[in-house]
């Protein structure tokens, strides 16, 4: 199988497997933590620091977002940050791959409109729907040409001045190299789903968490084709082993600089992308303004 084009359904398959094994750790995979380690609410308690600390960073950085309108938590998980944006926007949606995950999110959080989606598309959902889109430590464990259909679709979806924040991998630092798998991961590409599952469990490694990255270049390429805009493009903590929603904004020269001192396990660029999708009454008000000069 071309690992390029790994199906969406595999990733279901190996999705349901990690939400049966260890659903907590497989969205914050701090070694401490492995084999059922999280307490649920200290947990929890990440996704409240995660999106404090976000909209902190986004006022200091005047980018404004209505939180009046309605969010998309994007691979919600069990609704670790959806609780936490909920308290902060009128209403939201969370979405995941897992339907077990899905369901413990709609026990943790019912004000939140949780649905399972295992397709390679937003289908389910209207084109300028939400004024925030969030996507956060997700789109990295995709293959690249699903992540860009995906950063399509969170474009689309988005309503007219709305804010989109999107975090991927951009490139490795370092030793390793670009699509770097491990060499069970690349046999088990090759092998049926259900021999695979039965290798992984025989060495103890049936949980499946790839890492894929997508240049900066090509995010932006695909903003600007949406008509859209990127507004700031930071550099992140987000891929750290112990991240723990300690979420951390950096330049590039800090980001290679914390890689090089060791100050993460992580050799992975990661960045958040805050798109904006601009609004006609503010492209109206440009031509009506004070400079317009008729012919």
């Amino acid at each position: 199988m071309d690992t390029k084009q790994k199906p969406t359904q595999q990733y279901v398959f190996e999705w349901a497997r990690n939400a049966e094994r260890d659903p907590l750790w497989v969205i914050l995979s701090d070694p401490a933590k492995r084999g059922g380690k999280w307490e649920l609410e200290e947990f929890l308690g990440t996704g409240e620091v995660e999106v404090e600390s976000l909209m902190a960073w986004m006022k200091a950085s005047a980018i404004e977002v209505d939180v009046n309108g309605c969010f998309m938590d994007f691979g919600c998980g069990v609704g670790r940050v959806s609780r936490a944006l909920r308290q902060r926007f009128a209403s939201g949606a969370g979405i995941d791959i897992s339907s077990r995950m899905v369901e413990r999110a709609r026990d943790l959080c019912p004000t939140v409109e949780y649905r399972v989606n295992q397709t390679s598309d937003l289908a389910d959902y209207s084109s300028d729907r939400f004024s925030f889109v969030y996507c956060h430590i997700v789109l990295q464990h995709m293959n690249a040409w699903i992540q860009e259909r995906f950063l399509k679709e969170f474009m689309r979806v988005l309503k007219p001045g709305g804010i989109a924040a999107i975090q991927v991998p951009i490139g490795i630092a370092g030793k390793a190299t670009e699509g770097e798998r491990s060499v069970l991961g690349r046999l088990a590409a090759l092998l049926p789903k259900a021999t695979a599952s039965r290798i992984r469990a025989m060495l103890g490694r049936d949980i499946v968490i790839e890492m894929h990255t997508v240049p900066a270049a090509s995010v932006r390429r695909l903003v600007a084709e949406a008509g859209c805009e990127v507004v700031a493009e930071p550099y992140t903590n987000s891929t750290d082993m112990a991240f723990n929603g300690r979420l951390k904004f950096y330049d590039r020269d800090q980001a290679l600089e914390r890689i090089a001192r060791g100050e993460t396990a992580s050799h992975y660029l990661s960045q958040f992308f805050f798109i904006r999708k601009p609004s006609p009454a503010a492209e109206v008000a440009v031509a009506d303004g004070p400079n317009r000069q008729d012919a």
